[in-house]
């Protein structure tokens, strides 16, 4: 029996044990020497599960055959579960009653492990493609309803035109450029972000080089200024020659994301501010409105997909992709990014990098008086 490859052992009608096997003893925790001579209940105290189905065979005679059998050792409970597949049969003396009970058992805790493991990893497949699906299903109804607004626009204007440019006044007719052109952009934004959003989310590595933080906000803000020119866009930024470790494509999606945002909810007329610093060893760049703010219970949620604030998706068109991508296209280039309501009203939305270089340190406030450069 010492060649069996598993545990097995002979226990008399008493429960004593008469033999047992290193396997078996090893299962125990034991040596053969501290098993045979012994009651089951003095080699496995406090382990009801495990005595229960021998105590079975060895007073009524019933076989208890390859099943599966769970137990966490009283006195090893640091090993935690353990798991055994497990044959209790009975021996019968010449007279049919039970003189003792063969048992047989495998340790097969690593392969139930591993099976686990697998389920898990499944179920954790099957969550994923589930999500997958259901943001598939709504980024298709927000993407054609987002996407209907300005192509009727685009279309209609460009009917008008081609039917009626002889008979237009000149105003009317750059009205409808005007249009044309305005929802183009908007068109070509979504479609820009919704891209940017597929790619981000494939999360693979991306790399990184040193970005001048002021020659990227001063290139949207001027940017911006050349579609908003009733805007004042004031860029900030300390020290001088400040430089993140970023990808200068997500740094200034990201930027003109935030900037895009400030002013579809900011007021008409009121600043916006482009604010950076060096925080120890990251760059924070601020986004600073006020327009209608965010909530506490907003902070977070704010950056989910395709979400929209009961409080302002009435009044502000969108699909709720863009903060979305933020958070994404941050976080590949390994920065943080939040948002939060602004003293005195409206938001500040900052977002962190790498920093470059050993460009002295400066503390951060979002609210602080500094000189700037205003685009107006």
């Amino acid at each position: 029996m010492e060649a069996f490859p598993g545990g097995v052992a002979y226990l008399q009608s008493s429960l004593v044990f008469s033999f047992c096997n290193d396997v078996q003893a090893s299962y125990f925790g034991r040596t053969v020497e501290e098993v045979v001579g012994k009651r089951l209940h003095d080699v496995a105290p406090n382990n009801p599960d495990f005595w229960r189905a021998i105590e079975r065979v060895a007073s009524t005679g019933e076989q208890f055959s390859q099943a599966a059998l769970s137990v966490t050792w009283s006195d090893r409970q640091d090993e935690g579960e353990h798991v055994y597949l497990v044959s209790y049969i009975a021996d019968f003396d010449s007279n049919g009653d039970v003189a003792g009970v063969f048992m047989t058992g495998f340790d097969v805790t690593q392969s139930i492990l591993h099976d686990r493991e697998v389920e898990s990893g499944l179920r954790q497949r099957v969550k994923v493609l589930e999500e997958t699906v259901k943001e598939r299903d709504l980024l298709v109804g927000l993407v054609s309803h987002e996407l209907r607004a300005p192509l009727t626009t685009i279309f209609g204007n460009a009917h008008l035109l081609l039917r009626r440019l002889d008979v237009m006044d000149v105003e009317t007719r750059t009205q409808a450029i005007s249009d044309i052109r305005e929802e183009a952009e908007r068109l070509n934004g979504l479609v820009e972000n919704m891209l940017l959003m597929a790619r981000a989310g494939i999360h693979e590595p991306v790399p990184t080089e040193p970005v001048l933080v002021g020659r990227t906000l001063d290139e949207v803000a001027t940017e911006h200024y050349k579609r908003f020119s009733g805007r004042p866009v004031v860029v900030d930024v300390k020290p001088k020659g400040l430089m993140a470790d970023g990808q200068p494509d997500y740094m200034k999606q990201v930027v003109q994301n935030l900037l895009s945002n400030a002013e579809k909810y900011s007021p008409g007329g009121e600043p916006i501010s482009l604010r950076s610093r060096r925080r120890g060893n990251e760059v924070t760049v601020s986004i600073l409105d006020r327009g209608s703010g965010v909530t506490a219970s907003e902070s977070e949620i704010i950056f989910q997909p395709f979400y929209r604030s009961d409080r302002t998706s009435m009044k502000v068109s969108g699909a709720g992709i863009g903060l979305a991508v933020c958070k994404l296209l941050v976080q590949a280039q390994s920065g943080r990014i939040w948002a939060q309501p602004r003293r005195g009203g409206g938001s500040v939305f900052s977002f962190t990098l790498p920093v470059v270089g050993k460009t002295p340190s400066l503390l951060f406030n979002a609210e602080s008086d500094v000189r700037a450069v205003t685009l107006s």
